[in-house]
C-alpha cells in the first residue's frame, strides 16, 4: 500500500501495518487519513506518512522550536524524512 498526498486508504489497513512495525519506546498513536500522530511520555509528534507498506514506513516531519533566552527569542525549523524498514 503506497499513495500520494490526498489518496485515500483504509484507516484500519493503515493501523494493521503501523501496528507490525517495531518501536522502541513505548506510547499512543492515532492515524487521521494520511497524518500520524505520537504521544511518548507526554511529548506529541505530528509526521506525514509518505508511504507505507508490508515493509517500509516513510514519515516527513516538520519541527519547529522557538526557544526564548535573555529576552532573546530564536527559532528554528528542521525538516526531516524518516524512513523505517524490516
Amino acid at each position: 500500500v503506497c499513495w500520494d498526498k490526498g489518496a485515500t486508504r483504509s484507516t484500519q489497513l493503515k493501523s494493521e501495518l503501523l501496528a507490525q512495525q517495531t518501536w522502541d519506546s513505548t506510547g499512543d498513536w492515532s492515524i487521521d487519513g494520511t497524518t500520524l500522530t505520537t504521544n511518548t511520555s507526554g511529548n506529541v509528534g505530528v509526521s506525514e506518512i509518505q508511504e507505507l507498506t508490508q515493509n517500509s514506513l516513510i514519515l516527513y516531519i516538520e519541527n519547529t522550536e522557538e526557544i526564548t533566552a535573555n529576552g532573546v527569542t530564536s527559532t528554528s525549523t528542521q525538516f526531516l524524512t524518516a524512513k523505517f524498514t524490516r
